[in-house]
C-alpha cells in the first residue's frame, strides 16, 4: 500500500510539476515572441527605410551628378565658348549673327536635353545680357528673365561656383507652372584658364530639373514599406520633395537636426501621431530623405502575431495537459529499475546488465550503456574523421558565402546604370561579371595562380569603378616571381572591397588603393592600401573577431580570415598593419607554393 502510495503521489507531482512548466513555457514564450516580433518589426522597418532612404538619395545623386557633368561638357564646347564671346555691338547684321548663334546654341542643348525627360530647358547668361536657351516649348525672353532673375541673383550673392537652387515653381507666359530645381554653374573663359586677366567668366549655365517628375520615376522602382511616406528637404530644411504633398506639416527644426546628427532614427509628433522617423543624408546634395511611418501602423502586425499566440498558447496548454497523464502513467515504473542501473554504476560494474520491460527510450538506455565501452575507440576514429570532413565543408561555406552579396552589388549597379544610362556601359560591366562568375564555377580546387586572382580583381575594380566614376584609384604592383604561385581563389577581392565601402567612399573627395604582391622569405605577402577614413586596431578586432551578417563587406573579411587559417594553419591569414598615418593597411601572408 506505501509503495502504490509513492507511486501515486510521485504521479500527481509529475503531473503538476509537467503542467505548471507548460503554462509557464508558454507565457515566457508569448511573451519573447510578442516583444521580439516588435523589435523585429521596429527593426526590420528601421533597416528597410535607411536601405530606401539611401537608395533614393544614390539615384537623385547620380542624375544631378550626369547633369552637372552635361553642364560642365556644353561650357567647354568649342562652338558655346565662341557664341559666348561673340560682340554683337560692332557688328552691322549683328541681329542675323544673334540668330545664328542662337541657333547652333539649341541644337547643341537639345541634344544634351534629349537625355532624359526630366530636364525641362538648358539656359545660356551672358555677362551682357544675352540670353540663349533650349526649352520643350516656345518661351519669350521675357518670361525667361522673370523665372530666372530670383536664383541667378540668389547664386551670385552666394559667391558658388556651382549650386542646386529650388525647389520653386515655375513662372513661364502660357506655360502650366511646375515644381522646379534648377544646377546652376559659372562659364569659364577656357583661353583665361591660366591667366590672371578678370574676364575669365563668361556667364553662367543653369540645367532646370522637373523635381516631381524625376523623384516619382526613382520611386516607381522602390518599395516604399508599410506606409510608402517619405519626404526630401534641403540643408535649410525646404521641403523638396514629399509623399503628403506640399501642404503637409514641416518638421520641428530640433528634430531634424537630431535626425541629421548622431540618431539617424527617432520617434516624435507628426499630424497628432507617435512617428518612427529615419534620415539618410546625401553626400553629393546634403539633402536629407526621411522616411516615416505612424507607430499604430508598425503595432498591427505585433497584434495579429499576439492574437495567434494566444490561441496557440491556450491549445497547447490543455492538449499538454491531456498528455501529461498519459506519459505520467508508464514513467513512474521503470524509474525505479533506472535507479537500480546507477546503484550499479556506483559500484564500478560497468559490464553489468538491466533488463527494461519497456518499449520505449529507457529500455533503450539500458542496452546503450552495455554497448558504450565497445564502441568508444571506434567512436574516436570516427570524431577525427568527421573533424577533417566538418574543416573541409567550412571551408566550402564560408568560399560560397563571398559570392552572394557581390553579386547582388553588382546587379543592383547593373540595374542603377540600366535606368539612367539606359544602354551605355552594361556591356562591359556584364563582360567582367559574367568573368567572375565563371571563375567560381571553373576553379573546384581551392587553388589559383597569383596571375589568374589578380585577372578577376581587375574585373572586379573594373564594376566598381563604373559605378563609382572617378571615386577611387587603384594601382597594382605584382612581382614577377610569385606570378605563378598558388593562392586560395578570391582572397583579395574581398580585401579590396573593405577598402572601397568603408575607406574611400565614406571619405569626401577621391582616393587611392594601392595593392601589392611579393615573396617574404618562404611566404607570400600582399598588402592592400587605401588612403581612406582609416580603421583602428579595436575596429579590426571587431571584424575579425564579431562579423555581423548583415555588412557582407566585413563578413568578407572574415571569411578570407577563416579560409586562409583553416587552409595554411594560424600562423598565416590578414593582419592590420600598425602605425599608418593615413588610411589602412591590411596585409595577407600565405606559404609559398610554386604551380607543379
Amino acid at each position: 500500500m506505501k509503495g502504490k502510495r509513492k507511486k501515486g503521489k510521485l504521479r500527481t507531482k509529475l503531473m503538476m510539476t509537467y503542467c505548471t512548466l507548460i503554462l509557464l513555457y508558454a507565457v515566457a514564450c508569448s511573451a519573447v515572441l510578442y516583444f521580439g516580433t516588435q523589435y523585429m518589426v521596429i527593426n526590420d522597418e528601421i533597416d528597410r527605410a535607411k536601405e530606401v532612404n539611401g537608395g533614393i538619395s544614390a539615384s537623385l545623386d547620380s542624375f544631378l551628378r550626369i547633369v552637372d557633368r552635361m553642364a560642365i561638357q556644353i561650357s567647354a564646347d568649342d562652338t558655346i565658348q565662341q557664341i559666348m564671346k561673340a560682340d554683337y555691338t560692332s557688328v552691322e547684321n549683328s541681329l542675323y549673327f544673334l540668330k545664328e548663334n542662337q541657333s547652333k546654341a539649341f541644337k547643341l542643348m537639345e541634344g544634351f536635353r534629349s537625355i532624359s525627360p526630366n530636364i525641362a530647358g538648358i539656359f545660356l547668361y551672358r555677362n551682357d545680357g544675352y540670353k540663349y536657351f533650349d526649352y520643350s516649348r516656345n518661351l519669350s525672353m521675357e518670361s525667361i528673365e522673370e523665372n530666372s532673375r530670383q536664383f541667378r541673383d540668389e547664386f551670385i550673392q552666394r559667391g558658388d561656383y556651382k549650386a542646386i537652387i529650388g525647389p520653386y515653381n515655375t513662372r513661364y507666359d502660357n506655360v502650366p507652372s511646375r515644381r522646379a530645381i534648377t544646377l546652376i554653374r559659372r562659364i569659364p573663359n577656357v583661353d583665361m584658364l591660366f591667366k590672371t586677366r578678370q574676364d575669365r567668366e563668361l556667364g553662367f549655365i543653369s540645367i532646370e530639373i522637373e523635381v516631381d517628375q524625376l523623384i516619382n520615376e526613382i520611386i516607381s522602382f522602390t518599395d516604399l514599406g508599410i506606409s510608402g511616406d517619405f519626404m526630401i528637404l534641403s540643408e535649410e530644411g525646404q521641403v523638396i520633395y514629399s509623399t503628403r504633398g506640399e501642404k503637409a506639416p514641416r518638421l520641428d527644426k530640433k528634430m531634424i537636426q537630431s535626425l541629421r546628427g548622431d540618431e539617424s532614427s527617432i520617434y516624435g509628433k507628426y499630424m497628432g501621431e507617435d512617428t518612427l522617423f529615419t534620415c539618410s543624408i546625401s553626400p553629393y546634395t546634403d539633402w536629407s530623405v526621411i522616411s516615416f511611418v505612424a507607430k499604430k501602423e508598425l503595432r498591427r502586425p505585433v497584434k495579429k502575431v499576439g492574437s495567434y499566440m494566444l490561441i496557440a498558447g491556450i491549445t497547447g496548454v490543455l492538449l499538454a495537459g491531456a498528455v501529461t497523464v498519459v506519459i505520467s502513467r508508464n514513467i513512474v515504473r521503470p524509474v525505479y529499475k533506472i535507479k537500480d542501473m546507477l546503484g550499479e554504476i556506483e559500484k564500478g560494474k560497468f559490464g553489468g546488465t538491466v533488463a527494461i520491460d519497456t518499449n520505449d527510450e529507457l529500455s533503450l538506455l539500458g542496452e546503450g550503456y552495455n554497448r558504450m565501452s565497445l564502441r568508444l575507440s571506434k567512436l574516436i576514429e570516427e570524431i577525427y574523421e568527421s573533424e577533417e570532413k566538418k574543416r573541409k565543408a567550412e571551408i566550402v561555406a564560408l568560399q560560397s558565402q563571398i559570392n552572394p552579396h557581390f553579386i547582388y552589388n553588382t546587379l543592383s549597379t547593373i540595374r542603377q546604370m540600366a535606368a539612367i544610362q539606359q544602354r551605355k556601359g552594361i556591356e562591359d560591366m556584364a563582360e567582367c561579371l559574367i568573368k567572375l562568375l565563371r571563375s567560381a564555377a571553373r576553379y573546384e580546387n581551392e587553388l589559383i595562380t597569383i596571375s589568374d586572382e589578380i585577372d578577376l580583381l581587375r574585373a572586379y575594380i573594373y564594376i566598381q569603378e563604373t559605378r563609382y566614376v572617378g571615386k577611387f584609384f587603384v594601382s597594382i604592383d605584382v612581382a614577377d616571381d610569385v606570378l605563378n604561385c598558388l593562392t586560395i581563389n578570391l582572397i583579395l577581392q574581398p580585401v579590396v572591397e573593405n577598402a572601397i565601402f568603408h575607406g574611400i567612399v565614406p571619405k569626401k573627395g577621391s582616393g587611392t588603393i594601392r595593392i601589392t604582391v611579393m615573396g617574404v622569405g618562404e611566404d607570400i605577402e600582399y598588402q592592400v592600401h587605401d588612403d581612406g577614413v582609416g580603421m583602428n586596431l579595436m575596429m579590426w578586432k571587431e571584424i575579425l573577431e564579431h562579423p555581423q551578417e548583415d555588412d557582407y563587406q566585413k563578413l568578407g573579411i572574415y571569411n578570407v580570415q577563416r579560409r586562409l587559417q583553416l587552409s595554411f594553419g594560424k600562423d598565416y591569414g590578414l593582419s592590420l598593419k600598425e602605425g599608418v598615418k593615413e588610411g589602412t593597411t591590411i596585409i595577407i601572408r600565405i606559404p609559398r607554393k610554386n604551380r607543379e
